[in-house]
């Protein structure tokens, strides 16, 4: 449901056209309101599922948080190491108050330990303490956009085969459609399979 095109990623053509999928899974569901939304924390995005949803909480991915300091540190070599496990020690954290700490002890470590471009992204995600603590009220809630990532490779790969959206809207919008359709009846793993009682894609289930 709801797989437009949007034609940029401004919170006003994102509004539009994550409305499209609103109003979708509105005729399937009429009461339904997501309590919760995986983000990568871009400020258009936050902006169109706020105005949609207003009552939503929005969970920063923190896979997302890790990649932005991975970019900038793979030259660290050794301490790079260090620094991936405190920052993971961070992600799994079994209380708000044991995130705190960790929290508290990767910002002391960065401070002496690190420098430059590296330091600043790793205390910036320090200073996002309470979104990631947003998880503890949110049990059920994607912690990161892992399983969408993974999902968008393939869409990725679609899309760059078709010369992406070469042709007018309308045709972008029915070649974003298909492939979304088609999807529904993509062949599950065994492991997934046996998860879900023998389905064996999702349009089975």
């Amino acid at each position: 449901m709801g797989a437009e095109v949007s034609p940029s990623a401004s919170k006003e053509d994102l509004q539009r056209a994550y409305g499209v999928f609103k109003a979708e899974a509105e005729v399937v569901e009429p009461e339904y309101v997501p309590k919760t939304v995986n983000t990568d924390g871009w400020s258009g995005t936050i902006g169109a599922w706020s105005v949609l949803f207003m009552n939503i909480a929005l969970i920063r991915c923190f896979l997302h948080a890790w990649l932005r300091i991975r970019e900038r540190a793979k030259n660290l070599k050794e301490q790079f190491f260090e620094m991936g496990k405190r920052v993971w020690e961070v992600y799994y954290s079994e209380t708000r108050r044991h995130m705190s700490q960790r929290i508290r002890r990767l910002r002391n470590w960065a401070k002496t330990n690190l420098n430059g471009i590296v330091q600043e992204k790793v205390l910036d995600l320090c200073t996002k303490k309470e979104e990631w603590s947003l998880w503890y009220d949110h049990e059920d809630a994607y912690t990161t956009s892992n399983a969408l990532d993974r999902l968008m490779r393939w869409q990725d790969g679609y899309f760059d085969r078709g010369q992406h959206f070469h042709g007018d809207w309308s045709s972008s919008n029915l070649r974003s459609r298909s492939w979304a359709i088609l999807h529904n009846y993509w062949q599950w793993s065994p492991e997934t399979v046996a998860d879900n009682h023998g389905a064996r894609c999702p349009a089975s289930g």
